[in-house]
């Protein structure tokens, strides 16, 4: 099985999750919480991470949260800037694939972190 989320495209670092947390952009809707900052890498794809808080439920149900947010991105991915770190964290635990989706893509519009390209063909 092919790696949809390999590790050039994660934010790992604690320093670097912690950084856009303080200083990054934020927009948020009833599903998600989407926060954007610049990194100092411009070529390179967009960096990602998602977050999912205790208050969520158990283990297993946030464990399917992550699964759904990683699978919207590795899908929406293609369609993000360059140069920027995003971290994902979503505001219920009842969240769908199709909710996810059209919440990413309303947020980074709103963000303006989507390409140009992404945003004629949405």
């Amino acid at each position: 099985m092919k790696n949809g989320n390999p590790p050039q495209f994660r934010l790992r670092r604690k320093e670097d999750l912690s950084r856009v947390f303080a200083d990054g952009c934020a927009k948020r809707d009833g599903a998600l919480l989407v926060l954007y900052i610049e990194n100092d890498l411009p070529t390179r794809p967009a960096r990602m991470a998602v977050t999912v808080a205790k208050r969520l439920g158990s283990a297993p149900r946030r464990n399917r949260v992550k699964r759904i947010l990683r699978e919207v991105l590795r899908h929406e991915r293609p369609k993000l800037r360059c140069g920027i770190d995003v971290v994902l964290a979503p505001q219920h635990a009842n969240l769908t694939l199709e909710q996810a989706r059209d919440s990413l893509v309303k947020l980074t519009a709103k963000l303006g972190i989507r390409t140009q390209a992404a945003e004629q063909g949405a």
